[in-house]
């Protein structure tokens, strides 16, 4: 079932994502091989225009207890970024994921086992929605925290990149 929904600025379609648990400490969030080929762990991306319910096919399989999606073209790639979270204890992760130009008629490629196309920022335990803001000084990834002292914040996608 639907968890969170966001905006690709660049490819003009909404994305929606599903909220699923693995792992078995209560509290913390967990990447692993057998968290990511759980079924329920999807994202589909969808033109605005074009909203039904035979359309589109979500793509998967992603990380576990997603709690936020969004998407933009960074050179000639697509990085999708992901927060993953469970509960107030263990920090949350923002996933970046590098894969090809999105195209509404297919799942982005992504190997979630390759350190080449994956990388996971660490962030305070509750990570949520995120939001590009496309500003004169660049882009910024928008989020908030849902635990302990609660934030709203913003992040230079720059800063986020990795070399």
């Amino acid at each position: 079932k639907p968890s969170f929904i966001s905006y690709d600025i660049d490819s003009d379609q909404f994305i929606v994502g599903t909220y699923s648990r693995c792992g078995n400490k209560v509290g913390i969030h967990v990447d692993s091989k057998n968290c990511y080929s759980q079924p329920n762990n999807k994202l589909v991306w969808f033109d605005k225009d074009n909203v039904s319910l035979d359309s589109p096919m979500p793509c998967g399989h992603y990380f576990s207890e997603m709690q936020g999606a969004t998407s933009a073209r960074v050179g000639k790639n697509t990085v999708i970024w992901v927060s993953s979270s469970y509960g107030g204890v263990g920090s949350s992760h923002l996933h970046m994921i590098t894969t090809n130009i999105l195209d509404s008629s297919a799942c982005p490629d992504v190997d979630l086992s390759s350190s080449n196309s994956v990388a996971t920022h660490r962030f305070l335990p509750g990570l949520e929605d995120l939001h590009i803001e496309q500003t004169g000084n660049g882009r910024y990834l928008w989020s908030l925290t849902e635990f302990g002292t609660r934030m709203v914040f913003a992040t230079a996608i720059n800063d986020l990149l990795v070399p």
